[in-house]
């Protein structure tokens, strides 16, 4: 079902008191109606959070009465009826009041009850009993079993995934844990020291929770040597260890099992950034579901939604496919969940469980950014760029291994050849400062990079050529296509593996088996921008526009293989320009009479430019599409008519953790925002170190050739699943407007990731 087609309400619901809430949502009011409890803190702590958990669940059941244009209105049980689903609250400030209120929903047929937040809450009902209704919590203390539905990870999968995110993933070998003496924390840390190992805990202290001076526990902090610090401690008492652990400038990384953005709002940005914590969900996870949820949910109700929030917006749809399988009866309802899996915001859920959640970490803006996303305590989206130390690794022998890079260090493409310079160092520096790496063979490899200038195709080949003969073990670069495509047969020709970020479709037919692509191709650009248009914006008039090079006519083809194949989509212009041509006023007339909405121009920077003036001298106001958009040629258009789309490799201003965290990285070293290129090269380091750490230098080759998981900043390498020698298919597509260049949506072969609210 798409999550569409609601009616938006500007503000908060004031109040809400025992018995009915009418959802907000257009509705078939001919359909009867089915009701699902929600019961939750009227007055007092809790209170504000169950409102906005309530509202995520009338969220869903809004959505699902309105239906879309794919989805009938209402809930269709399995015996052909439809329905209205509504969600009603229930308040509740005590355990009496719980157990009345579900009294009173089973009084008024509710179908089942969701809420209780509050894990005592949601334990007295099931000791209780649940009177033949499914019970579904999302608190991580919530039971299961016997009608009780606990749909959020517990505590002991927080504790599992930390341990994996720490000592697993980002290889810490020394943290130190503190926690408060209550029930919840000694539990937690218990969990947590068992699943890190007890080898990797360097300092292990328990305050009492009224505890508020940390200033001894900071100096031992400091003299344990410790890389990281977990607190399972109350709010209050991690604010006032933070103040301390600044006040020493304690520089490991610092881990809060309870971070979420009410602690970031209490202790301000300024003290929280940098930090980490587990989290159910979290409203920047960095995928399609669940921004589209969050923009729903923010459009709906004008803030933003809490973690749980994607719990009980799951566990409505959940509900709805129960009573699609077996019909409006709540015992049968309550069976049925027992044996169902589901794919949420959240995440998949196995008869009504989940343990996925995320790992996040708190932005000086005070902002909150996904880092990572756990599901069986295993990351599903980690990346392979951080290296453990293999100092202390027995090596038989140690090499030097020396990659040449060929760029263009002079000229005018002098300030990309620079950014790839920098960021392959910037790699080569990380990889060497953690030991190295110590091959399959027990030989270190410490890697050194040999620069090697070219401006064009024939300094691009003496470069190969002097590189080869410098013996070094393989070469990254050049950019261009103009540089590499007449010298692509080279490196099969001398056996040497070659990295380049150009992006022509053509090289892969000359690549041998030796050259690999790092960026994603010219129609691997075109098609994530033509299905954006076609999906995202439903826009269904086209033209294209193509200078008469294999780049141009290629990507336009691919461009508009995507819209032809579209239900509605049409290719109404087809237009291709010499190399050489400069007035394009002809071109321009002929799209403000087709009529179109959108157009792709696959062309050059000079010709790009004075179409798109042309264009705006005529004032048309539609989608144009370019794909060679850089920021300095951004600034060179000035005011434009209508909106550029651009589809680009990567961009710097993306808001998955590992492009910030390499932007900052980039930017505190270098002073400048790291451009696509740059993400390729440091990705091509790492990855080549990957290689040689699980197949050294001989087993190289096939290694790449054979990849099928490797994640770096630009996205996801996967080689073995194209079959050619292209190693990604991440593209970033990018509005330009009022002079800004932003990200709307990203794409990994040709399936949206974010920026897919429309679909």
């Amino acid at each position: 079902m798409k999550l569409r087609n609601w009616i938006t309400l500007g503000a908060l619901v004031a109040t809400i008191g025992v018995g009915a809430i009418a959802t907000v949502g257009a509705q078939d009011d001919s359909l009867d109606t089915l009701r699902i409890g929600f019961i939750g803190r009227e007055n007092g702590r809790g209170a504000e959070l169950d409102q906005q958990l309530y509202q995520a669940a009338v969220t869903a059941a809004d959505q699902i009465n309105a239906g879309d244009d794919d989805d009938e209105a209402g809930v269709r049980a399995s015996n052909g009826d439809r329905y209205n689903l509504e969600v009603v609250f229930y308040g509740a400030d005590s355990t009496a009041d719980t157990l009345d209120a579900l009294d009173e929903a089973v009084g008024d047929d509710a179908i089942a009850i969701l809420g209780l937040h509050d894990g005592e809450d949601a334990q007295a009902v099931a000791d209780a009993g649940t009177q033949g209704l499914a019970v579904i919590s999302g608190a991580a203390t919530a039971p299961s079993g016997n009608g009780s539905f606990r749909a959020a990870a517990t505590h002991d999968d927080r504790a599992d995934a930390l341990a994996n995110y720490l000592v697993d993933e980002r290889h810490l070998t020394r943290i130190a844990v503190l926690s408060s003496n209550t029930d919840e924390a000694l539990a937690g840390t218990e969990a947590f020291r068992t699943a890190a190992g007890e080898a990797n805990i360097v300092l292990d202290l328990v305050r009492e929770a009224d505890e508020d001076d940390f200033s001894e526990d900071v100096r031992t902090l400091r003299d344990s040597d410790a890389e990281a610090l977990l607190v399972w401690a109350l709010d209050a008492q991690m604010i006032a260890l933070l103040d301390e652990l600044r006040a020493i400038n304690w520089d490991g990384m610092v881990v809060h099992a309870s971070l979420d953005d009410a602690f970031i709002a209490d202790a301000g940005a300024e003290l929280t950034a940098g930090i980490y914590g587990p989290a159910a969900w979290s409203a920047s996870a960095y995928d399609a579901r669940s921004q589209a949820f969050a923009a729903d949910y923010r459009a709906q109700w004008g803030i933003t939604p809490p973690d749980a929030a994607a719990t009980y917006y799951d566990a409505v749809f959940m509900l709805a496919q129960s009573i699609s399988d077996v019909g409006i009866d709540a015992s049968a309802i309550r069976t049925n969940l027992t044996n169902a899996d589901y794919v949420g915001v959240q995440g998949a859920y196995d008869n009504t469980q989940t343990d996925a959640l995320r790992i996040v970490q708190a932005q000086p803006n005070g902002m909150l950014i996904e880092a990572a996303q756990y599901a069986g305590g295993v990351c599903q989206n980690c990346a392979d760029l951080w290296w453990a130390d293999s100092s202390a690794v027995a090596a038989t022998t140690t090499e030097t291994l020396r990659i040449g890079l060929i760029a263009s260090l002079d000229g005018a493409a002098e300030g990309i050849g620079t950014q790839i310079e920098d960021a392959a160092r910037l790699a080569m520096r990380e990889i060497n400062d953690a030991g190295g790496i110590v091959g399959p063979n027990s030989t270190r490899y410490l890697l050194d990079l040999v620069a090697y200038n070219a401006t064009n195709a024939e300094t691009a080949e003496a470069a190969f050529a002097q590189a080869v003969e410098d013996g070094v073990a393989l070469v990254i670069g050049p950019d261009t296509n103009a540089q590499v495509m007449p010298n692509a047969f080279r490196a099969e020709t001398s056996e040497t593996i070659q990295l380049v970020s150009a992006t022509l479709d053509q090289i892969g037919l000359n690549s041998g088996g030796y050259l690999f692509q790092m960026r994603a191709t010219d129609a691997s650009l075109a098609d994530a921008a033509a299905r954006y248009l076609v999906d995202v914006r439903e826009l269904t008039r086209f033209a294209s526009i193509a200078v008469r090079t294999d780049y141009g006519l290629d990507s336009a083809e691919a461009f508009n293989d995507v819209v032809n194949a579209s239900d509605d989509g049409e290719v109404a212009l087809e237009l291709e320009h010499a190399v050489d041509a400069a007035d394009f006023a002809g071109i321009a007339d002929q799209m403000v009479a087709a009529n179109v909405e959108a157009v792709s121009v696959w062309s050059s920077q000079p010709a790009a430019s004075a179409l798109m003036a042309e264009l705006t001298a005529r004032g048309w106001d539609g989608v144009l599409v370019y794909g060679f958009m850089t920021p300095a040629f951004a600034e060179t258009l000035g005011t434009l008519s209508f909106e550029v789309a651009a589809p680009v490799s990567w961009w710097a201003d993306g808001q998955d953790w590992f492009g910030s965290a390499f932007t900052t990285q980039y930017r505190e070293r270098y002073g400048a925002d790291p451009l696509p290129q740059a993400a390729a090269y440091y990705d091509a380091v790492h990855l080549i170190g990957r290689g040689l750490d699980e197949a050294g230098t001989s087993g190289l080759r096939t290694w790449l050739t054979d990849l099928d998981s490797f994640v770096g900043v630009q996205g996801s390498y996967r080689p073995d699943a194209y079959g050619s020698s292209e190693m990604s298919r991440n593209v970033a597509l990018l509005s330009l407007q009022g002079g800004a260049l932003d990200v709307m949506a990203r794409y990994d072969d040709g399936v949206c990731l974010i920026g897919c609210e429309g679909e």
